[in-house]
């Protein structure tokens, strides 16, 4: 999609602003890359209104479409973790976190793939323990160590559950046992 946007809609100040958020340098390519994915997903969400293709009432239901149109077309390979979405939103943490668990829950099977390919990027990035059977992965989402606790009870009952290493905000600890069958499901 070829979306040309004028520079003059942004203010230099605002420009930073959005270059911060978006985590990129302030340079015209950059910038204007993420301005077309966001634009793209604007377009969709608009399309959909404009269509009358089952159109939400609720805030919450059109915060819920517009985060869903943004993992489609923003966030592309990926699920946001609540602090990106806290920043787009403006919303604490723990209202990022109800969101995105809503969006995830009311839209899975669009967003099956992405889960998988988050969940996915997240286990290969683990690393083993030395003399240890067990694997220490960053995990910067609760929704992301949710879906794998829960994906390891699934797979397999009787192993614990990935926790929080002591005294750090995002290292975790898994079992070798827990990453094995993670990195067969999620690899396979």
């Amino acid at each position: 999609m070829n979306i040309k946007i004028e520079s003059k809609l942004f203010s230099d100040e605002d420009r930073t602003r959005l270059c911060t958020l978006f985590n990129i340098n302030n340079n015209d390519a950059d910038f204007t890359k993420e301005i077309e994915k966001i634009s793209h997903a604007a377009i969709v969400e608009y399309k959909e209104m404009l269509l009358g293709n089952g159109l939400p009432t609720r805030a919450d239901e059109i915060r819920q479409r517009r985060l869903l149109h943004l993992i489609k077309y923003y966030f592309l390979d990926r699920i946001p973790t609540e602090t990106e979405i806290s920043s787009m939103f403006q919303l604490t943490e723990a209202e990022s976190r109800t969101l995105l668990k809503s969006v995830k829950t009311r839209f899975r099977y669009e967003l099956m793939q992405k889960i998988k390919d988050t969940l996915k990027h997240t286990v290969n990035s683990a690393q083993k323990v030395q003399n240890a059977n067990k694997y220490r992965v960053i995990i910067k989402s609760n929704n992301i160590l949710e879906e794998l606790n829960r994906l390891i009870g699934q797979l397999e009952p009787l192993c614990p559950p990935i926790t929080r290493q002591k005294d750090t905000s995002q290292n975790f600890e898994m079992s070798g046992d827990a990453y094995d069958k993670l990195a067969e499901y999620l690899n396979g």
